[in-house]
């Protein structure tokens, strides 16, 4: 279970849980285990280094997607700490047999990171 809202995700946790207890009053035995944590956090789009991330990427003519999702950035952001995920390339078909990546982009991927970890630490 996920979300950036950490009110929503514990809301779900109990839906979930009440769902499971019901079930099980129906003779069905289910075990439910967290195998991960994945706190909730966000940060703004106008934050710093959201900009500073989208303008190293598109200094390298790559694009920048602006999206949520399940990251290294997730424990920071739980605990209000700034941080951003950056992509270094393109694919598609993820967690699909088709699943694949765009080798040209890597170069100017790993430059961008490069250059945004070089003015992030004020260099």
């Amino acid at each position: 279970m996920r979300s950036e809202d950490p009110a929503i995700l514990t809301k779900l946790a109990h839906q979930v849980e009440d769902t499971l207890i019901h079930t099980s009053r129906r003779e069905v035995k289910i075990v439910a285990e967290v195998i991960g944590e994945r706190p909730a956090g966000e940060i703004s789009a106008k934050h710093p280094l959201v900009q500073l991330a989208v303008s190293c990427l598109r200094e390298q003519g790559l694009p920048a997607f602006l999206t949520s999702g399940s990251t290294d950035a997730n424990v920071p952001l739980s605990q209000n700490i700034p941080a951003v995920v950056m992509g270094i390339t393109t694919g598609g078909g993820a967690h699909t047999m088709d699943e694949y990546v765009d080798v040209e982009p890597v170069t100017k991927g790993m430059e961008s990171v490069a250059r945004f970890v070089e003015r992030a630490s004020g260099g």
